[in-house]
């Protein structure tokens, strides 16, 4: 419980330090994941997002919902390619929905380090907007372990601590712009090989005309089936 402790203490002063103007939220994910050859993988997953508190203004709105698929190849043991699409449907249910098609291209890698698993993941997004297509580009690094022993059996917990960095490539002024994401989850799997997570998330994104970052907090919930 240290380690949660600990991890859920640096999210805390990364929001203090950089954030100042918050939002409460709240992602419940859902997965299946399907193997399809030695190599082939595929998955599917939607998320449901709420707002709970938006600058002193606490109330319950429903403000994305998505569907998902993607495919992923094994390109060697820890390397793995894959692609994403993303259709998801904006704004609570008293505005006019604005839809997102997302297209995502990534690779990724993992190490196994005694009882820790690493993982560095670089991930390339083309944003289809009513008005227009926005680029991002992702990188996230990742350790997860399990609390007790030195592999992770069913129905032990284990640990899961993220950093991501988040940029538009080709808008003006990139790293000022930047967002940052910070995560530690605490998860257990179970012995039918579903998995369940819960976590906090804080995000920090760059507003260089305000010279502040807004900050989001985020309670993350997710369900791989």
């Amino acid at each position: 419980m240290k380690r949660l402790y600990t991890g859920l203490l640096a999210l805390l002063l990364a929001g203090l330090a950089y954030g100042q103007s918050n939002t409460v939220e709240q992602f419940t994910q859902v997965s299946k994941g399907f193997k399809l050859s030695e190599r082939w993988s595929a998955d599917v997953q939607s998320e449901l997002r709420l707002s709970w508190y938006e600058e002193d203004d606490a109330q319950l709105q429903w403000t994305q919902l998505y569907l998902q698929g993607g495919l992923a190849y094994r390109l060697a043991a820890n390397w793995v390619a894959g692609a994403t699409y993303r259709l998801s449907r904006r704004g609570n249910l008293q505005e006019a929905p604005e839809v997102e098609n997302r297209f995502a291209q990534q690779i990724s890698a993992s190490q196994n380090i005694q009882k820790y698993r690493l993982r560095e993941r670089l991930m390339l997004e083309q944003r289809v907007f009513p008005d227009g297509t926005e680029h991002r580009w992702r990188f996230r690094l990742a350790a997860d372990y399990p609390l007790n022993g030195e592999k992770l059996d069913p129905g032990e917990w284990y640990l899961n601590h993220q950093a991501a960095l988040l940029i538009e490539p080709f808008e003006a002024a990139v790293f000022p712009n930047r967002e940052q994401r910070f995560y530690t989850g605490m998860g257990t799997r179970f012995g039918n090989g579903s998995r369940l997570e819960i976590g906090l998330e804080v995000r920090l994104s760059r507003v260089p005309a305000e010279g502040y970052y807004d900050r989001r907090w985020v309670l993350r919930t997710s369900y791989s089936i």
